[in-house]
């Protein structure tokens, strides 16, 4: 047994979700008919490289919600509009087939 402080524990938690996350809502959608999960990288030449996540307007404009953030190790789930997305980010979107590759299509340029 080990003890760990609430920082570590964190810590581990993020090391050990970050390559589960899009699994666990890959199975999500199994469950619910015309629901699917899709990954978006932020590629270096993307205009919203550096620019707050809110900016894309993604979800008004596609009806696909971005349901977390991988940024290496780490996941941000839920990120708020304010979140900076960066290159390399990969983008966990739930939505129909048509909405994430508009997702894809808006984060592109």
């Amino acid at each position: 047994m080990v003890r760990l402080n609430s920082t570590e524990a964190d810590a581990v938690a993020e090391i050990f979700g970050a390559p589960r996350i899009a699994e666990g809502f890959a199975d999500l959608t199994k469950e619910v008919p015309g629901l699917v999960s899709g990954q978006v990288e932020i590629r270096s030449a993307s205009p919203y490289a550096g620019q707050p996540l809110g900016r894309t307007k993604a979800r008004s404009r596609t009806g696909a919600s971005i349901v977390a953030i991988v940024r290496g190790e780490q996941v941000i789930a839920s990120p708020t509009p304010d979140e900076t997305l960066q290159a390399g980010d990969v983008l966990v979107v739930i939505g129909t087939r048509e909405g994430i590759a508009g997702v894809d299509r808006i984060i592109q340029g």
